[in-house]
């Protein structure tokens, strides 16, 4: 919760201060590492213990705030944080997170979207074992089809700074939203696991999409000093989307079956998508 907007932010802090930074290169890497770990920690727990995995953990976090602290020893390339405090004032004024969401009310409804479309893509995600299954599949079949949607996600984030220029990040963050319809209507109806690999195909212009284009559009519409908060604000609506899916996912098998699992996905999918396209539509940045 608290890392993700503190990376987020971070990149785009460097920008304004004259570091050239592609965060859909970067977004693409973490999903690579992430594959890459994963895998090498699946070797590993052949022989050891699951101790190994917090251990890991607390190794790359040190790795992590060495680099971090790195950044800010570049005294010709980064100004100051507290000359710049001096220089923008705005920076120091208090603002509540009433006002916040009284200024940035739209940007709300914007979330609201959003947790209507993650919620159907932790459903997939998380009981994508249990959807294999009821198609016919098995274990072999889960673990191709997450290391295919994978390596699908990788093309638009690496590239989503020249879509970007090219549509902006509103036009993006609205296909994105049909996308997400898109695939859980194709994982609703499939009658194999061909289908479930064609679902994963819209991965990458849903999801893949979708998280380095909000980290944008709260970038575009909220001031420097409001930023982080946004960004918070985005990873916390994606974190609720996921305890909800988790819960009510859960529940819904154990009573009701995958296909009712999944329809109940995809209505929230729909809602998610028509909030999301209609508020990006329908407001300009400064109502936001």
């Amino acid at each position: 919760m608290l890392l993700q907007p503190l990376i987020n932010s971070i990149n785009f802090y460097l920008v304004h201060r004259g570091i050239t930074m592609n965060f859909g290169v970067a977004r693409s890497f973490g999903s690579l590492f992430y594959a890459i770990i994963s895998a090498l920690l699946g070797i590993a727990l052949v022989t050891k213990s699951t101790d190994f995995i917090p251990k890991t953990g607390l190794i790359l976090l040190a790795l992590f705030f060495v680099l971090l602290l790195s950044l800010f020893f570049d005294d010709k390339k980064l100004v100051s944080l507290s000359k710049e405090k001096e220089a923008d004032t705005s920076l120091q004024e208090h603002f509540s997170i009433k006002d916040f969401c009284y200024q940035y009310r739209f940007f709300f409804l914007f979330l609201s979207g959003g947790l209507g479309m993650f919620f159907g893509h932790t459903t997939i995600n998380n009981y994508c074992y249990q959807i294999c299954l009821h198609v016919g599949g098995n274990s072999a079949d889960l673990g191709n089809i997450q290391a295919f949607s994978a390596i699908l996600e990788l093309p638009a984030m690496i590239f989503f700074s020249q879509l970007n220029k090219r549509f902006g990040c509103r036009k993006l963050l609205q296909i994105a939203a049909f996308f997400f319809s898109v695939k859980i209507l194709i994982t609703l109806f499939a009658g194999s696991v061909l289908f479930l690999y064609i679902s994963m195909i819209f991965q990458m212009f849903a999801f893949a999409v979708y998280i380095p284009g909000s980290v944008h559009f709260v970038d575009e519409i909220m001031s420097s000093k409001d930023a982080v908060k946004g960004q918070a604000f985005v990873t916390g609506m994606i974190t609720l989307a996921n305890l909800l899916a988790s819960i009510l996912g859960g529940f819904l098998i154990d009573n009701f079956g995958i296909s009712v699992m999944l329809t109940v996905g995809t209505i929230a999918t729909l809602f998610g998508t028509i909030v999301s396209i209609s508020v990006l539509h329908y407001t300009k940045n400064n109502c936001l």
